[in-house]
């Protein structure tokens, strides 16, 4: 099952005018359709079309016999995206000249109702509705290609795909003829407007209880007798106890391209009814160890069976680094600790962004990225989604404590206004950008979008509009 390559010569090409090879929904294709090759013919068609698909392949295999199953979803109606560009006599006289048709083809910004493979008409098959105000409501996915994937009893692979296909169809001597040349297009994401990923937090609580003599002022580093050694070597109940819960706010919606830093507040908040009372209303210092995050990108595809759809997905974890930005901090990290203490954002601490790409930026080193992160997206037979996963490690009273999460993650695509930064560009020196803007201004950078705010039709019916949410985690022992 493979992508349409270019397939041009002199018999028949498609030239576009456009430098940039990227493209978005609504842009316009201005080009040409050209022929350098003699020809006369008394009646000859020039069309040019539009495609778009998306297409999924599975091969499951049981070490004796495999059986492969298909997807596939057409995003165009061809009558709709097929244009006649010439009809009538054509006379071209000899190889040395070349003959242009030019044409002008908008992409939508919608899938057709009308496109669809009819044998995806069963809702078990995808993973979109298949009602009319639905299909017509889907913005389009950006061109996308997952390679071949999987282990012995199963590999599948899937991509997204746009071409431009034109044909010459004449007759000579009575005979009918036809030269056909294709040319792949690059769609991007559908822009969406600039997005404050501070407006899409999400809270996590868990609670932690540390153990230890050193919780006590003046026994932070003083030598422990056996006695005591013994106490904490069991566990025993009269050990001094400080409990407290490690909030986490965390990004649900972040988007490629964005100035922001990726926010990510951790704070701990002193349970006094959890702590000995001989050491209540003492503070604690809890001492950032280490922090990891990781981009986990699932591909999950679905395939027409014979009585079921045939489904498969597959998982690839992207370390976002951390250790380097963090090492070259001058001073040990200090989580904030207390009932009304503002949070540490490590985000803005360690310049976590990424670019307009999908790779990993920053203002203090290059980083060498460790892997591409592509916009969230979902059609009838392929989607692609996130989940951040983090692991933080601290030290409190010499007694190291550690705690992780996964939760879903939507990466939106990037502003492409003609006010957005390039992405290679650093941040000035000043961080006053780090904060979010006031009610009523324009993010900077942006100031030229018109609705503040919006996110892309396909994107904002996947983000649940209630803002900051609170997600209680039970105590982890």
């Amino acid at each position: 099952m493979p992508r349409t390559i270019a397939k041009t010569s002199n018999v028949l090409s498609i030239r576009l005018e456009a430098p940039n090879p990227l493209f978005s929904a609504g842009d316009t294709l201005i080009g040409v359709v050209a022929r350098k090759h003699g020809l006369v013919s008394p009646h000859a068609t020039v069309k040019i079309q539009l495609h778009g698909r998306s297409k999924s392949h599975l091969v499951v295999s049981n070490g004796q016999t495999s059986a492969t199953y298909r997807g596939r979803c057409n995003y165009f109606d061809p009558h709709e995206m097929t244009q006649t560009i010439h009809e009538g006599p054509l006379h071209i006289p000899n190889d040395d000249e070349t003959t242009e048709w030019p044409f002008a083809v908008t992409i939508p910004t919608h899938i057709s109702p009308l496109a669809l493979n009819p044998r995806t008409n069963d809702a078990d098959m995808c993973f979109l509705p298949l009602d009319p105000e639905t299909v017509a409501s889907t913005a389009l996915p950006p061109t996308f290609y997952a390679r071949d994937i999987g282990f012995f009893s199963q590999k599948h692979h899937s991509f997204v795909e746009y071409w431009l296909h034109a044909e010459l169809r004449y007759t000579r001597e009575g005979h009918f003829d036809s030269k056909e040349a294709d040319l792949p297009l690059h769609i991007r994401a559908a822009t969406a407007s600039p997005v404050d990923p501070s407006s899409h937090l999400k809270t996590s609580k868990t609670l932690r209880v540390v153990a230890s003599h050193r919780l006590v002022p003046g026994m932070e580093t003083a030598e422990l007798s056996f006695h005591q050694k013994t106490r904490k070597l069991f566990g025993s109940s009269k050990l001094p106890r400080f409990a407290y819960s490690l909030q986490v706010d965390y990004p649900t919606v972040i988007q490629l391209g964005s100035p922001r830093a990726i926010p990510f507040y951790v704070k701990a908040v002193p349970d006094w009814g959890r702590t000995s009372e001989d050491i209540a209303n003492v503070p604690q210092q809890v001492k950032l160890v280490d922090i990891e995050m990781e981009i986990h990108s699932t591909t999950a595809i679905r395939c027409v069976g014979t009585f079921s759809a045939k489904k498969a997905d597959d998982t690839e974890k992207k370390p976002l680094q951390l250790r380097g930005p963090l090492s070259r901090l001058e001073k040990p990290v200090l989580i904030p600790c207390g009932d009304a203490v503002a949070p540490c954002d490590f985000g803005a601490l360690l310049d976590l962004r990424l670019d307009a790409c999908g790779h990993q930026v920053g203002f203090r080193e290059p980083h060498c990225p460790m892997g591409t992160f592509h916009p969230s997206f979902t059609t009838w037979n392929i989607r692609h989604s996130h989940q951040l996963k983090w692991r933080v490690r601290m030290n409190v009273a010499d007694e190291d404590v550690g705690y992780e999460m996964t939760a879903p993650l939507i990466i939106l695509a990037p502003s492409y206004g003609p006010a957005a930064e390039p992405s290679w560009v650093r941040p000035p020196a000043d961080e006053t950008w780090i904060q979010p803007p006031t009610d009523g201004e324009a993010p900077p950078a942006f100031d030229q979008i018109e609705k503040e705010g919006e996110i892309v039709v396909a994107m904002a019916s996947i983000i649940d509009g209630k803002g900051r949410e609170t997600v209680t985690m039970g105590q982890k022992g």
